[in-house]
């Protein structure tokens, strides 16, 4: 059996697992993958399963994304949104060409892509089965000093081992780190030091990514201290980085340096640009997208445990861990929409958005038939989505129920991720005070905008009652 065709087996049956009935769109970013884009092709089809091939070349996309308009970055969440709606697994072939490609596409248009794209992106990571490969490219055989022959042999060779039984040779090693608190690793221009205490240890055997072979985990985030210095170059957006220096202090980077003059300051503004205040969060432990520790925080702020979170249908369960374990009550209750994407390929349809209440014992549930629904049926709203440029906007008399049936008029109700200001709204038109956090700039100035107008709207009111 030839390699290619090992690989694709291996995908196919070990990584996406394919169904039969299921869509699969393979994206490649170059022909040259074409002997192993074909026996995916026979192998998906051997299940029963529809497939599809694109080919998304790096300095045609890059072109595409320099200086992009608004109505252009609108047209492209439409096109990743259809493929969300219509595909249940993605295959990504990676095939390195240029670690430049995507210089000239200015950081502001990179966001407005982001944030175009965030909820799509979620759905695809959190929702699809996905699998990501490096197929072996004449600059990373050049980069390896390497033949071509001799390196696309060594890649094949780890990306054709027995996943399968790499997920059992693995656990001897899960084992010692599930007992392990103090790790210090060294090597030259590196010694750093960190605990993995009580931290969760993921085991990664080919599901997702390809080559792969690791123990997920991150450390405790304030037991960070030390140095470590990067031994390869590092490409990000369009630059390479050489010699990165990171310096911790308590979980904190305090000093950022590489070889390169030039590239310090660059190095730094993406430090500084961290949406956790520079400490270590590639490393933090995020549970499918959630950091449970904020939870710790959160806890500490509040009188009593009273809170509502929306979640994925795979957070729910750590989430209800960590609540059963502080000896919370706890419900579950659900957004059904009306018009859900639609995609039915082996899938239930995504109509449902699932939020977790918690509450310590003894904490009151006011509110009244009507508002203590644990379900609320209305359809996406589209014009606020538009309106107020968020992509995962909540309804607001559904979190206005929420507000009402946890807290009395008066009462302080604080949002820490709040958005376009939602909930903030639903603050004032139930008569509650109202916090609010929120670190995109463009979403706090629209927040900001929502407020105000909703405050002018309760003193007209409040005029009109009292004439």
């Amino acid at each position: 059996m030839m390699k290619e065709e090992i690989l694709a087996t291996t995908i196919v049956e070990h990584s996406i697992k394919v169904e039969p009935k299921e869509s699969v769109i393979i994206i490649s970013e170059t022909t040259k993958p074409m002997p192993l884009i074909k026996q995916l092709i026979k192998k998906i089809k051997e299940k029963d399963a529809l497939v599809t091939v694109r080919f998304l070349y790096p300095d045609v996309d890059a072109l595409i994304k320099e200086d992009m308009s608004k109505e252009a970055v609108e047209l492209l969440e439409r096109q990743n949104r259809f493929d969300v709606e219509n595909y249940n697994s993605f295959i990504r072939i990676m095939c390195n060409q240029n670690d430049y490609e995507e210089k000239n596409i200015k950081q502001e248009t990179r966001k407005l892509i982001g944030d175009a794209l965030k909820e799509v992106n979620d759905i695809r990571i959190n929702e699809r089965k996905w699998v990501l490969l490096n197929y072996p490219s004449d600059l990373d055989a050049y980069k390896a000093q390497m033949t071509n022959e001799e390196f696309y042999n060594y890649s094949m060779n780890v990306m054709c081992y027995d996943y399968k039984q790499m997920s059992k040779d693995i656990d001897p090693l899960k084992k010692l780190m599930e007992k392990t608190d103090k790790v210090r690793l060294t090597g030259e221009g590196t010694d750093i030091t960190f605990s993995i205490k009580d931290m969760p240890k993921i085991p990664c055997c080919g599901e997702m990514n390809i080559p792969d072979g690791e123990i997920y985990c991150a450390p405790v985030r304030n037991s960070v201290n030390g140095v470590i210095k990067y031994n390869t170059p590092s490409p990000y957006r369009g630059n390479i980085y050489y010699g990165v220096t990171l310096t911790f202090k308590d979980g904190k980077i305090i000093n950022a340096s590489c070889s390169n003059e030039k590239d310090v300051d660059n190095l730094n503004k993406i430090k500084n640009t961290t949406s956790i205040n520079n400490y270590a969060n590639e490393l933090i432990a995020l549970k499918d997208g959630f950091d449970l520790r904020v939870l710790d925080l959160l806890v500490q702020k509040m009188k009593k445990i009273n809170i509502y979170i929306f979640c994925s249908k795979r957070q729910v369960k750590d989430l209800l861990q960590y609540f059963v374990g502080k000896g919370c009550n706890y419900e579950i209750l659900t957004w059904h929409k009306q018009n859900p994407s639609p995609l039915t390929n082996n899938n239930y349809l995504p109509d449902t958005e699932y939020v977790i209440f918690a509450r310590e014992k003894g904490v009151r549930l006011y509110g009244n038939y009507h508002t203590k629904r644990k379900y609320y049926i209305s359809g996406v709203n589209q014009v606020d989505k538009k309106k107020w440029k968020h992509p995962t906007i909540k309804p607001l008399p559904f979190i206005e129920n929420l507000i009402i049936n946890s807290s009395m008029e008066g009462d302080t109700v604080l949002d820490c991720y709040c958005g376009s200001g939602t909930t903030l709204v639903g603050a004032i038109k139930t008569n509650r005070n109202f916090i609010g956090f929120e670190i995109d700039k463009n979403y706090y100035e629209i927040a900001k905008q929502r407020v105000a107008e909703a405050l002018a709207e309760n003193n007209l009111n409040e005029r009109k009652n009292t004439e």
